[in-house]
Formats: structure tokens, C-alpha cells, sequence
């Protein structure tokens, strides 16, 4: 993740944002990270992807995102956001893959929901926000549904001075916990069947997590 500077953006706390790669071809775009919102949303051209499609208030889809759709069932599927940090939005679900790179490998891309924005007022440029939250519509939860991920996640952040600190959330547990991180490698787990006696890839990261919160809490930062 990357660091937009305190004087740039007129907050106490520094600005995180990633970058994504959405469609088909490919496209990236840089986008805000918030564990305060669920769904991911940017500025996005759907007609210039072949493997984007529009989602309708009759669409299933839709009913995981938002409950508005109600009068018109074949209207689009709209979206509004208020922040109190001064971001506003407003546009319409749609569908399409998002490219993943896991440990430096491409993965295949993967059909995902997010929000095209029409409507923007936030106080800094970039081209949306990518929602960490626990909504069944969030990335994170979307491909886990797609079994591409477990529910646990992590990200490291980077630092102005040079402290990374690697983030691990559990989300079906609902914790988190931190610890100070060299963020320039990859981190490598093995997953392997339970019955082998092998620790899988989320178990790893549940201890890990464990291990990360009891250390917050023996130096008081939680």
C-alpha cells in the first residue's frame, strides 16, 4: 500500500491506497483503503470492458449491495455513499473481473461487484475507495465466497518512517491485531489437507492473529 502525506490530503492521520486492476483489458486504478465501508467503487467506463455487465434492481446481485431497488425492478442498481471524512458518491452497481497477484504470481481474474461512479466529491485524487468491512458485497467477502480466499486477510502498511506494520483481520471472528512488519518481503503459507497433520494457511494466520492481539494488548495499543 502507499502513503498520500499528511499536508496533501488536511487529516491528523495519513491517507493508505492500493492499486487494483479491473476489466478486461485490464486497468488500474487507485483506490482509498477503508476498513470503515464494505464495497469497492471508482471511477469506471464499463463499455470499454468485454467482460463487464450491468447489474438491475431484478438481479440477485443487487439485493446483497442495497435494498433501494424496490418500485423499479428493471431499473439500475444505484448507490449512494456519505463519509464523514468528506468523501460523497454516487453510481450504479456493475460486474467484472478483478486480477489478482498472489506471491508474484497472476491469478486467473475473477468476476466480481462493485460501483461505477458517476458522482464524486472527496478531498483528495484518487479513483474511488476499496472497502474492507464485513458486508456479504465486500471484496474480501466476494472471494471468499468464490473460495478463492479463506476469511482471514491481512495487508501490510507502509510508513513515512520506515515502521511497516502488518494488519491481520479475522473477520469471522471479528478481530484484529497488528505488530511491526518488514513489509518488502512475501509471506509464504502452505495449505494442505487437515487429515496430513499439516497447519493449513488459515489456521497460520488465526495463530498468527492470536499471537499479534496478545502483544497489543500487553503494550497497550488496542
Amino acid at each position: 500500500m502507499y502513503i498520500i502525506p499528511d499536508s496533501e490530503i488536511g487529516f491528523i492521520c495519513r491517507l493508505y491506497y492500493a492499486k487494483v486492476l479491473l476489466g478486461s483489458p485490464p486497468k488500474e486504478f487507485l483506490v482509498q483503503t477503508d476498513t470503515g465501508s464494505n464495497g469497492l467503487w471508482n471511477y469506471y467506463d464499463e463499455s470499454v470492458s468485454s467482460t463487464s455487465y450491468l447489474i438491475s434492481c431484478s438481479d440477485k446481485l443487487c439485493s446483497r449491495a442495497t435494498t433501494t431497488c424496490t418500485s423499479d425492478r428493471q431499473a439500475q442498481c444505484s448507490y449512494t455513499l456519505h463519509q464523514s471524512s468528506g468523501t460523497n458518491a454516487s453510481g450504479y452497481y456493475i460486474s467484472d473481473v478483478i486480477h489478482l497477484n498472489i506471491n508474484g504470481t497472476s491469478e486467473a481474474p475473477h468476476s466480481v461487484l462493485f460501483v461505477c461512479s458517476t458522482s464524486v466529491a472527496q478531498p483528495h485524487e484518487l479513483d474511488g475507495v476499496f472497502g474492507f468491512g464485513r458486508q456479504s458485497f465486500s471484496v474480501i467477502n466476494q472471494l471468499d465466497s468464490l473460495g478463492v480466499t479463506p476469511h482471514v486477510f491481512s495487508y501490510c502498511l507502509d510508513s513515512v518512517t520506515g515502521g511497516d506494520k502488518l494488519i491481520v483481520y479475522d473477520l469471522e471472528r471479528q478481530r484484529i491485531g497488528w505488530v511491526n512488519y518488514d513489509c518488502s518481503p512475501y509471506i509464504n503459507a502452505t495449505t494442505t489437507a487437515p487429515s496430513s497433520g499439516v497447519t493449513s494457511e488459515p489456521e497460520i494466520l488465526l495463530k498468527l492473529l492470536a499471537l499479534l492481539l496478545l502483544a497489543s494488548f500487553s503494550l497497550g495499543i488496542m
